[in-house]
């Protein structure tokens, strides 16, 4: 039927002119609902996980600076995966879409959209900073370092995020072409930021830091600060940063991702998003007697090397 197809245009490579792609739009959606119903029950479980992280570190423990940063990245991964509840109960149930779950969806997508990656970055090289140079951080850190980062950090997601949501979407773009080349260049710009400044230091702090881990080894088991922030990383790597590496470069040659690295990259990007709280209580179980959960926390999260410090600068 001719209602069941939609139109989209993309520009030939090396070529000017636009392509007229005809899509069957059921196909699309059935293969949206398989995907839906792989990640709503891992969005529900990364949803209560998420909120148990954030309801433990605003309400039970007391805060260090990185337990600030997993404060904050437990609440970007929640928005995150809020954005995709949401987006595939509407796959599923569209019949019951509204005003307000269409809102819902796009409001969490601006304020949560790659928190995760900018607080991992900023977990991981502050913490190669502090195990590098320990006594230098004491004494020349500045004091609200921690909340001025928070704050650049989720100011940095939401205008990047804007500038996506403005430049693609087709009610605000005066034609297809204008649109294209306005979309494009807020991807790219994503991209480069990401790609090109994030991931660099974040690699560059975790291996730094995984090096230091084991050195550390040969005297004493290393912390389990340290081993769920290389945890973490690792795993961010696996299911986010190298599948949306795959995606970008699929779209920067064809000016459109291929079907199935996207669908590879929703999933896994809810499995990222889903998984740390349960690293949290894993490094926190291991080789240990099962405690409360806000106990597992405290103690793998919970700074020790920084607490040593302050002894030795006492003494």
């Amino acid at each position: 039927m001719e209602g069941s197809f939609h139109t989209l245009y993309r520009i030939k490579k090396n070529d000017t002119k636009l392509e007229l792609l005809s899509i069957n739009k059921s196909d699309i959606l059935k293969e949206f609902r398989i995907i839906a119903d792989i990640c709503v029950p891992l969005c529900i479980l990364g949803l209560i996980g998420n909120g148990i992280i954030c309801w433990l570190l605003c309400c039970t423990i007391k805060r260090s600076r990185f337990m600030i940063y997993v404060l904050n990245l437990a609440i970007g991964d929640f928005v995150i995966l809020l954005h995709y509840f949401v987006l595939y109960l509407l796959i599923i149930l569209p019949s019951h879409a509204s005003f307000y779950s269409q809102h819902i969806k796009v409001i969490s997508l601006i304020f949560g959209s790659g928190t995760n990656l900018y607080f991992l970055t900023a977990v991981s090289a502050e913490r190669y900073i502090m195990v590098s140079f320990p006594f230098w951080i004491k004494s020349h850190r500045p004091k609200y370092l921690t909340a001025v980062m928070c704050v650049s950090l989720w100011t940095l997601s939401f205008m990047l995020t804007m500038l996506e949501y403005f430049s693609c979407n087709p009610r605000y773009l005066p034609s297809h072409i204008i649109g294209f080349l306005y979309c494009h260049t807020a991807i790219v710009v994503q991209y480069i930021i990401g790609y090109l400044v994030f991931i660099p230091v974040m690699v560059f702090s975790t291996l730094a830091l995984l090096i230091k881990i084991w050195k550390k080894t040969l005297k004493n088991f290393p912390t389990g600060l340290d081993i769920s922030i290389v945890a973490t990383v690792f795993l961010h790597l696996i299911f986010s940063a190298f599948t949306k590496m795959i995606v970008f470069i699929n779209y920067f040659a064809a000016f459109m991702p291929s079907s199935e690295y996207l669908r590879v990259s929703l999933i896994l990007d809810c499995a990222d998003s889903t998984v740390y709280p349960f690293v949290y209580l894993l490094v926190g179980c291991w080789k240990k007697s099962l405690k409360p959960v806000h106990v597992l926390v405290e103690q793998v999260l919970n700074d020790k090397s920084d607490s040593n410090l302050r002894t030795q600068l006492a003494s």
